[in-house]
């Protein structure tokens, strides 16, 4: 409980401008290194972010659109609009030669749950991988192209 009160206070100082975007990444992959409790260390979350990071040309828009996506939403359509607004900005973004240096769109789903998780525990789900492939064999959730609608079925 207290390393959730910790990211939480992360975010919030980063959302409300008393943290810079470089020094939020720094903060967060710190903290989550000596609390390992959420895997954001793996490649859908600290790795996906530090891609995302070093993508950039343009760190002020990055920053105008992690604080629009990270905040918490306020209903379905808004999970929606946020999740479409960052894959949008990874498009946008000039391609890597080796894929593997570019941050994978799919990844926006764990990445951005995980941050609006963090902000309302009971209400928003962190898309992991391993329940999102639990929940497929189960037949509770069916994969689907569009990430913003593939996430609502999720939620829901």
């Amino acid at each position: 409980m207290e390393t959730l009160l910790k990211v939480k206070e992360l975010l919030e100082s980063y959302l409300s401008n008393k943290l810079k975007l470089e020094d939020f990444k720094k903060k967060i992959d710190s903290l989550n290194k000596r609390n390992p409790y959420w895997g954001f260390r793996g490649i859908n979350g600290q790795m996906f972010f530090n891609m995302l990071y070093r993508s950039s040309n343009n760190r002020e828009e990055l920053n105008k659109v992690l604080k629009n996506t990270t905040k918490i939403p306020q209903n379905i359509n808004d999970i929606k609009t946020k999740i479409n607004l960052l894959i949008d900005y990874i498009k946008s973004l000039p391609q890597e030669k080796d894929k593997r240096k570019s941050p994978k769109l799919k990844s926006v789903l764990y990445f951005l749950s995980y941050f609006w998780q963090i902000q309302d525990p009971v209400k928003y789900p962190i898309f992991y991988t391993s329940l999102e492939q639990t929940l497929i064999e189960l037949s509770f959730l069916e994969q689907q192209e569009d990430l913003a609608d593939y996430y609502k079925s999720f939620f829901e």
